[in-house]
């Protein structure tokens, strides 16, 4: 009995403060120091500036985008090329700043929902929705993260490339980067969207608990 006791408060503190608390960092952008006390479910992607050059990026965007990305004058691109990568250093440091606050909560709740689900599955508690809304959020902040690392790599490539001397590579690194930007608000609202299903799932899972103890 005190045993179930003791994992009902922590399915009361993760259900009733920790998801509520982070929902509202989330939305708000404040993070805090991530718990590495378990093993990290979220899965770190390669890093895309470490497994291709800046040239073999290039092409793969040109090829990428030959027939999405509309015709703008080389002359046109060449004389914006300086203001842009000027422009591109200042975004870069800002997106970087919300980058790291988003990252530091997603992974502060990935840590503390997998901590939960294995000390509950220890105690004979075992929920599937739980399990099954842990693994969409892992998922979703995956995709967050792959797309976060070929934005940045699109980014620094921006503030590097020899725009004079290949405005159809800059022009269409331009296109990944912008596209990337709008993907990454989508992947951050689709992370949001975890938080009412693990709430619900974790209220069950206080059922289950409160019900035990009752027995």
């Amino acid at each position: 009995m005190k045993r179930v006791g003791t994992v009902l408060r922590r399915c009361n503190f993760i259900g009733q403060i920790a998801l509520g608390l982070i929902a509202v960092l989330i939305l708000s952008g404040v993070a805090w120091a991530a718990d590495t006390s378990s093993e990290n479910p979220i899965i770190v992607p390669p890093d895309p500036e470490q497994a291709t050059s800046q040239a073999e990026r290039i092409i793969q965007r040109q090829t990428a985008y030959k027939v999405e990305m509309p015709t703008v004058p080389t002359s046109k691109v060449v004389s914006k090329c300086s203001q842009a990568q000027s422009a591109v250093s200042k975004v870069s440091t800002q997106d970087e700043v919300v980058y790291s606050t988003r990252l530091a909560t997603y992974d502060q709740l990935a840590h503390q929902i997998a901590d939960d689900i294995t000390e509950l599955k220890a105690q004979g508690v075992s929920n599937t929705d739980l399990s099954n809304a842990a693994a969409k959020y892992y998922k979703d902040v995956d995709t967050f993260l792959t797309d976060h690392s070929n934005y940045k790599a699109a980014i620094d490539d921006l503030g590097t490339i020899n725009c004079a001397a290949d405005p159809a590579g800059f022009e269409a690194t331009v296109f990944d980067a912008r596209k990337l930007r709008a993907q990454l608000a989508i992947d951050s609202s689709t992370i949001k969207s975890n938080i009412g299903p693990l709430q619900t799932a974790l209220q069950t899972v206080k059922t289950q608990l409160e019900n035990s103890g009752d027995q």
